[in-house]
């Protein structure tokens, strides 16, 4: 009988999908399941483990007491170290899912925690319905978990503007870079991206200037003639759907890039 089939081999279950159907596997089970909490009780979340690397390397080394040449050189050495460790991590979980059979569900997940999709959706969420429950204290205790101590401190319009700020900034660097640089380099192009991004938030720029430009507002020194922002709660959930409409398209962009270079 003519047409498609769909059987399915050994060979094609032990060793898993082709990267692009890897990379819409992971996106996907990030827009389901966030972060992970279950499981992250149980194995420490990639990126955690490199921020803990870098925290620590920081603070071994830049001490405010080195002169300014010394920090320098002891930055540097701090994330090649970084970047080699997790292109070592990236690489040898690439080799182990083409060696040995099954393993490409570790790559999954892997692949997975290192992308950035729906958690800055849901701390956006998160801090809109602060508001809604406890006005701006409310707000600020919910975005203390995500913007830090400085939460506290924010006015309600300078909160609205971090929010957004946050979500452009995810979008740019976890997200748009993380699918960008493991179409191009893999898993472990993937994990050193994540790497330097992780010890210097490299990426956010431009996506915040499109942020910036799409509300008409004034977003990190970007869109200076604009208006401030940061006026209503309305500003954020704007910011949610533009967040989830980009996603949406980034995700179509990888199974058209994947047809691509799989068409006959």
């Amino acid at each position: 009988m003519s047409g498609l089939d769909f059987r399915f081999e050994y060979a094609t279950l032990a060793y898993g999908p082709g990267a692009e159907v890897l990379l819409l596997a992971a996106l996907a089970l990030d827009a389901l399941f966030g972060a992970w909490p279950g499981l992250r009780r149980i194995v420490p979340h990639p990126a955690l483990v490199l921020a803990g690397l870098v925290g620590e390397l920081t603070r071994r080394l830049n001490k405010a007491e080195r002169g300014g040449a010394a920090r320098l050189a002891r930055g540097a050495i701090v994330l090649i170290a970084v970047a080699a460790v997790a292109y070592v991590a990236g690489r040898g979980v690439e080799i182990l899912a083409g060696d040995i059979p099954f393993v490409w569900i570790i790559a999954l997940l892997f692949v997975s925690s290192l992308m950035v999709m729906r958690g800055p959706f849901d701390e956006a969420g998160q801090i809109t319905a602060g508001f809604s429950e406890g006005a701006l204290a409310g707000a600020r205790r919910s975005a203390s978990a995500v913007l830090g101590p400085r939460a506290e401190q924010l006015t309600a319009a300078d909160l609205i503007r971090a929010v957004l700020e946050h979500l452009a900034g995810r979008l740019g660097d976890g997200l748009t870079g993380g699918i960008f640089w493991f179409l191009l380099a893999g898993l472990p192009g993937l994990a050193v991206y994540r790497a330097v991004n992780i010890a210097g938030r490299l990426g956010e720029g431009p996506v915040i200037a499109v942020f910036a430009g799409a509300f008409g507002i004034s977003l990190g020194g970007h869109g200076g003639g604009a208006q401030p922002g940061g006026k209503t709660l309305a500003e954020i959930v704007r910011g949610q759907y533009l967040y989830a409409v980009t996603a949406l398209l980034l995700f179509a962009l990888v199974i058209v890039v994947g047809l691509g270079r799989h068409a006959v």
